[in-house]
């Protein structure tokens, strides 16, 4: 067997190398493009998700289906989710909460005394406050106003929120309890006669 002189070694080398760079571009191209078909699936798959979650808004709350309680998981923090309340000099006093998600709660005792869903707080939010507030932003706002006392499971099984009486009084919030109550101490208050009018 003949050697290769340093040249022929070289040129052998080469060749070696250019097969080597085309068969991993030929690798890459078909990992871009399963990335692409995947990318497409994943699309597909939000849409439609996207599209069943839109639609039980029109679908009575008895009939629609039970979801599992939200699992506490650490995420990354989100700029729409307020920062974490602190005492302090420097910090926000504990149980503080922001302008913005007063007028929030505020909503929703008005809008959805009875309970406001995830997806509801969040329209909400982004008709005048957030407008990229998502539904599971607004689900960690109200597990940690939850934590403070603020709001509370109006129906543990449907996740639907409302406030509590604390936060109405703490915000100068309108509660429908503290209306009820109202309502409830005139009707057992005794009619005045006439006669004690005068």
């Amino acid at each position: 067997m003949r050697r290769m002189d340093p040249r022929e070694q070289i040129e052998a080398e080469m060749d070696r190398a250019r097969t080597d760079l085309r068969d991993k571009q030929e690798e890459a191209a078909r990992a871009h493009e399963k990335a692409r078909e995947c990318d497409h699936e994943v699309a597909l798959a939000t849409a439609y998700l996207r599209g069943i979650e839109l639609g039980l808004r029109f679908v009575a709350p008895e009939h629609r289906p039970i979801t599992k309680p939200p699992v506490a998981r650490p995420t990354a923090a989100s700029p729409n989710v307020a920062p974490p309340a602190r005492s302090g000099p420097k910090g926000r006093q504990l149980g503080a909460i922001s302008k913005i998600w007063r007028a929030i709660l505020d909503e929703m005792a008005n809008f959805y005394p009875e309970g406001a869903s995830d997806e509801q707080i969040a329209d909400l939010g982004r008709m005048d406050y957030l407008p990229n507030l998502r539904a599971k932003d607004a689900r960690r706002q109200m597990q940690k106003y939850q934590g403070l006392g603020f709001v509370e499971y109006a129906h543990p099984v449907l996740r639907t929120w409302r406030i509590t009486p604390t936060a109405a009084e703490r915000f100068g919030i309108h509660h429908p309890e503290s209306k009820a109550a109202t309502d409830s101490q005139s009707a057992a208050a005794p009619e005045t006669s006439d006669a004690e009018r005068v």
